[in-house]
């Protein structure tokens, strides 16, 4: 999946130099501000322009 294919809201990118590899992580709520929280995914890349994806890094529970 290319950078231009992620639809994220507050994209943050860790560097992991030990693995060699960036993870993304973002908001991927379809209305981050008024709609039900659905959690954070991350994608994987070791070039930061094919990611790997999406790996459900959080999911609310129920009444979140």
């Amino acid at each position: 999946m290319k950078t231009s294919e992620i639809r994220y809201r507050d994209p943050f990118i860790f560097p992991d130099p030990a693995e060699g590899t960036y993870h993304l992580f973002g908001t991927t709520d379809k209305n981050a501000w008024t709609g039900v929280a659905e959690g954070f995914d991350c994608y994987k890349s070791k070039d930061l322009r094919e990611w790997d994806g999406p790996i459900p890094a959080f999911r609310p529970p129920a009444g979140f």
